[in-house]
């Protein structure tokens, strides 16, 4: 799946883009810069490519028409939603017979990746 027109980047910022300048939305905050230390203290492997000004986030999605269980949205570069948050969205969504897996669907979105 490719999301071509950004359309879930465009959902996550109430209809249009979320984008930030490198000197505004990295250089002069401080909470970007700490969430920049924060990444790389990680030890995972990372890379510079890509948009980089567009601002992400995440969305679970309930199956079939069950509509958007969580969304967490990057306010400052960097930011991560919750794990705390996470698992427990994701405990709470009805476990499904394993005929219907099939028909569930998770996605995040985050700095440009998507997984379904």
């Amino acid at each position: 799946m490719v999301d071509e027109n950004r359309e879930f980047f465009k959902a996550l910022g109430g209809g249009t883009l979320a984008k930030e300048g490198f000197i505004t939305g990295f250089l002069l905050n401080p909470a970007s810069k700490a969430n920049w230390k924060r990444a790389t203290e990680t030890g995972i492997e990372y890379n510079l490519t890509g948009e980089g000004t567009i601002k992400g986030g995440l969305y679970i999605l309930r199956a079939g028409n069950g509509g958007v269980a969580y969304q967490f949205v990057e306010r400052n570069f960097g930011d991560w939603a919750p794990l705390e948050e996470v698992l427990d969205v994701c405990g709470n969504i009805q476990v499904l017979p394993k005929e219907k897996l099939s028909h569930l669907q998770v996605v995040a979105i985050f700095k440009g990746t998507e997984c379904s």
